[in-house]
């Protein structure tokens, strides 16, 4: 069960002279104003007594500073009274390239009339570790959801308002997160844009927001808490004794900024109306569903395409060499090959995810559920017990791949059957007792050609059921077209490419070539699938029309 961590104690403030009790709600107007924020005094309409915030950004860009920030402001701090209030345990180690938040999280903070500031902190998308990083960090916040928020006031998105526009990684977060958000939310998102005090010293240009968000609020935030622990790091120095007393005024002006900008957001929030959660829940599971459907058919075509492309290799060899019993055999091993699908299953289990392997290599699996690719190496499948070494490492003792290239599904890789393009017993019966070597190839060639054609037209047909999932999911989600969702993710794993190839790491950015190149074959199926789509609707409203005349 994720925990919820609450910061409800009460605390003297440095312009009080006792402790301060919860002060009456009727007492206030709904305006916030700085005087009154600053005692951490919030303003409410409609006799609210909580606010829900989802906070998200990509990593590194400052979610949880912004999160102590908010805490210290709500609880009536000033900046060198100012306490950490991020749940340190939720912290990942390592480079600030990867999310240092692990899970999504709930924190809740009380002002001091009252108002409950309830803020699920989200683990940063366009995670160094991988896009299945980014899958269990989607399904972390639907979780924490579930388990914790009914509604939600606004979702704030935090941006590093230094840059000039919209980073690739950024760009990428928003469109992966804005997948699970209903249409409904779209007025309750803003932008605070870090690092900058005021939109002077802004160099972001608005047009790089993705169109979906082209209508969000924004406000600027130079964070005065950063700068605070910052400050009293500087001030253990010993070469610094008059640091504090240089720096301290910046602080404080910083601090007043940030008060007025976080009083326009307060009473921004004050203008929304509440969303319920239930429409995310539904969204999540049904783009889930989507998703899984689409890999589905990529998975069925694909074994589709490579089974026609070896029978019409075997044809132009039959055609102008003849053919024999081997001829056959090698046509009847390419057909009776199994079609292979993923089966949803109540546990989760290892399998492997390299191309053209089906292999469920430990089922179930009794790690706890992770996507996270170094965890894999823990799995039974690859344990001291049954592994194998080989001159690179350690190896599945299942389908001989390396544990990195296995992932955990809670599915399982099972057999088509019904979907299976067998051969023709009654062709294979005239093939047989065929009189002469020439009557046989005829009959194999148009076996074949009979075959292709089935190929072909199953390949169509999953073509076709994928741009209709494909447009199903821009119907739903926020961020709409799920073509511009993969060619963003693509730019994201091609700007970690560079960076593992300057860093000297060759194998990482091998590893980041296989998904490009998975990536970008699925984004040239969706763009055939959306075009084949489009025009199969077009000719059906032509036949409608002509046969309506």
């Amino acid at each position: 069960m994720m925990p919820t961590i609450h910061f409800l104690f009460r605390t003297r403030h440095p312009d009080v002279a006792e402790f301060v009790d919860p002060i009456p709600l009727a007492n206030f107007e709904p305006t916030n104003a700085p005087q009154s924020l600053m005692h951490g005094v919030i303003h409410t309409v409609k006799n609210r007594s909580e606010l829900t915030i989802l906070l998200v950004g990509e990593t590194g860009v400052g979610k949880t500073s912004f999160l102590s920030l908010l805490a210290n402001i709500v609880e009536g701090r000033r900046p060198d009274t100012f306490v950490q209030a991020h749940y340190q345990s939720n912290e990942a180690g390592g480079s600030c390239a990867g999310s240092q938040t692990q899970e999504a999280m709930v924190y809740e903070f009380r002002s001091r009339n009252g108002i409950l500031v309830r803020v699920l902190d989200t683990p940063g998308l366009a995670d160094t570790r991988g896009l299945a990083l980014d899958d269990l960090h989607k399904k972390s916040i639907a979780n924490a959801i579930q388990q914790h928020i009914t509604t939600i006031h606004a979702v704030i998105i935090l941006a590093n308002g230094t840059l000039a526009r919209l980073g690739i990684a950024t760009d990428y977060a928003l469109t992966t997160l804005s997948s699970i958000f209903p249409r409904s939310l779209e007025k309750n998102i803003s932008f605070v844009f870090t690092n900058v005090s005021n939109p002077l010293q802004w160099n972001f240009q608005s047009e790089t927001i993705p169109q979906f968000l082209h209508d969000a609020h924004s406000f600027t935030i130079d964070n005065p808490f950063a700068m605070e622990m910052r400050l009293r790091q500087l001030c253990e120095l010993p070469q610094r004794p008059e640091f504090e007393k240089r720096m301290r005024p910046s602080v404080h002006n910083t601090y007043t900024e940030t008060i007025d900008e976080l009083v326009s957001l307060f009473n921004w929030l004050n203008e929304l109306e509440p969303q319920p959660t239930t429409e995310i829940l539904t969204l999540y599971q049904q783009v889930q569903d989507i998703e899984t459907r689409i890999e589905d058919a990529l998975a069925s075509m694909e074994q589709d395409s490579t089974k026609r492309r070896e029978v019409e290799k075997i044809k132009a060899t039959a055609a102008k060499h003849g053919v024999s019993m081997k001829t056959y055999e090698a046509y009847e091993k390419v057909i009776s090959r199994p079609i292979w699908s993923q089966v949803e299953t109540s546990r989760h289990n290892t399998l492997c995810t390299v191309p053209g392997c089906y292999s469920n290599c430990h089922q179930p699996c009794n790690l706890e559920f992770s996507l996270d690719p170094e965890s894999m190496n823990s799995c039974s499948a690859m344990g001291f017990s049954r592994f194998r070494l080989s001159s690179d490492g350690k190896k599945c003792e299942i389908c001989s791949h390396k544990p990195d290239q296995h992932r955990h599904f809670n599915a399982v890789w099972q057999n088509k059957n019904e979907e299976q393009i067998s051969v023709d017993e009654d062709a294979k019966a005239k093939y047989l007792t065929a009189k002469s070597e020439k009557q046989r190839q005829e009959l194999l060639l148009e076996e074949m050609e009979t075959q292709l054609q089935k190929f072909s037209a199953r390949i169509k047909e999953q073509t076709l059921e994928i741009g209709r999932l494909a447009e199903q999911y821009s119907k739903i989600s926020l961020s709409g077209n799920m073509s511009a969702q993969i060619e963003k993710a693509i730019r994201m794993l091609e700007l970690h490419q560079e960076t593992m190839r300057a860093k000297g790491t060759s194998e990482e950015a091998t590893e980041l070539e296989r998904a490009v190149k998975f990536l970008r074959d699925k984004l040239s199926v969706l763009k055939k699938a959306a075009h084949d789509r489009a025009t199969n609707l077009t000719g059906k409203v032509v036949d409608f029309i002509l046969s309506a005349w």
